[in-house]
């Protein structure tokens, strides 16, 4: 049996141990192992595997993650060979969890890619989502337990151990405590309307109204966030219902939960892979989808600029038309693309208040703001901002802008 700590202490025995577990690899015989840390796209070890009879080591990565990544690299990747990397050693103890995989080359990064390439991955989403449509009750007898909501309200926990609760559990737990703002001051009231039907989103949107309340108290975020967009905001959070209905009609499926593009590995070869489960969950396909356009308009350039949408090799409307048109293909009647695409607005919706609020919140919990400090900061050139003040902020807002006014097309369209 092969131990976590043989493997980290580069025991040559252990590492010809797992190569032996694969039959085509015909039992090598590890001589030396050596090691480097890596931080891209989570930190890491990559290890060179130096092998009797072979002229160049070979090399595997490995990482330590959460019992979610882990359990879906023991038990569900081996069934979705074609798009995600090869595990070969999956331990799981919690946030402690353990991973070996084969190395994911990245040849092709985002900057470079074309149409062909970006429906190259949406046809691959769409495998992933149709290998486990209507599936959630095999999906968590594989111990995938978390659905969507659970996961967006407290992406930290893990699906082994996180207790059984209801909707009414956690909605109650947030009406004990529901003012909450910026450094702890009374903040935001959500109505017990929008708790009840938010169900375990219930925490998370108290995080996203405490982030609204925070940017409403020092007069919005020019450019980004002003009136129309933060009165939207406001409306939606005391009533989600019109958001959370069209999505909770839909078929649920696995989620990778964050399969932006800076997770795609694309080789020289043709091979796409797809990195980093830790957020895998149960919900709307459609919320995959969403995440991956939006993040589409906003990966990191290497120089830290942010790619604008007249540079998109693709539009919006067309990477929907191909998902959706590659869902039919996958799944022919048992897909209905009407009802699909009604939700997309929805999906929307939900992801800027459970990714972009929430931030937005710890934004301000991080830093001492007033409303003068803001107002003279929102003058600055975004080199000044980053250079003076919150280096993040500043590259994100042009991206950001955008975030928000797709956001409002689709609060309207509800």
């Amino acid at each position: 049996m092969l131990r976590v700590n043989e493997l980290k202490d580069r025991d040559p025995r252990a590492w010809s141990r797992l190569l032996a577990q694969d039959p085509d690899t015909k039992g090598p015989i590890v001589t030396a192992v050596e090691q480097e840390s890596i931080s891209v796209p989570r930190s890491g070890t990559r290890y060179f595997l130096s092998l009797a009879g072979h002229p160049e080591p070979i090399t595997l990565l490995a990482k330590k993650t959460n019992a979610a990544e882990a359990l879906f690299y023991r038990d569900i990747s081996p069934h979705l060979k074609s798009f995600t990397p090869n595990c070969w050693f999956s331990y799981i103890e919690g946030n402690n969890s353990w991973i070996v995989l084969d190395e994911a080359y990245d040849d092709w990064p985002p900057e470079k890619w074309t149409a062909t390439e970006v429906e190259g991955i949406l046809e691959r989403m769409s495998l992933l989502h149709a290998s486990y449509w209507d599936r959630e009750q095999d999906l968590i007898k594989v111990g995938i337990s978390f659905n969507l909501e659970q996961r967006a309200a407290n992406a930290e926990s893990e699906p082994s151990k996180r207790p059984e609760k209801s909707h009414e559990d956690d909605a109650q737990l947030v009406m004990n405590d529901r003012r909450i703002g910026s450094k702890g001051e009374p903040g935001l009231l959500l109505s017990e309307h929008a708790l009840r039907v938010s169900g375990h989103l219930a925490p998370v949107f108290t995080s996203a109204a405490s982030g609204l309340e925070a940017l409403r108290s020092v007069g919005g975020w020019p450019g980004v966030l002003e009136e129309q967009e933060l009165s939207a905001l406001a409306d939606l959070l005391d009533d989600p219902l019109p958001m959370l209905f069209p999505l909770r009609q839909l078929p649920k499926t696995l989620l990778h939960g964050d399969p932006t593009p800076k997770y795609w590995r694309l080789s020289m070869f043709g091979d796409y892979r797809l990195v980093n489960w830790e957020n895998i969950s149960i919900g709307p396909a459609v919320y995959d989808l969403v995440a991956f356009i939006d993040r589409f308009d906003g990966f990191s350039i290497t120089n830290g600029d942010w790619r604008r949408p007249d540079n998109w090799p693709i539009s919006e409307e067309t990477m929907e038309d191909s998902y959706i048109l590659a869902m039919g293909r996958e799944l022919g009647a048992g897909f209905n693309a009407t009802t699909f695409r009604q939700a997309i607005p929805a999906a929307r919706c939900l992801y800027v208040l459970t990714n972009w609020l929430p931030m937005i919140d710890s934004w301000f919990r991080q830093t001492s703001f007033d409303r003068e400090i803001w107002q003279k900061q929102n003058q600055m050139s975004d080199d000044e901002l980053a250079a003076e003040w919150f280096e993040e902020m500043a590259y994100l807002k042009p991206y950001l802008s955008r975030v928000f006014n797709r956001w409002l097309m689709a609060y309207r369209s509800l």
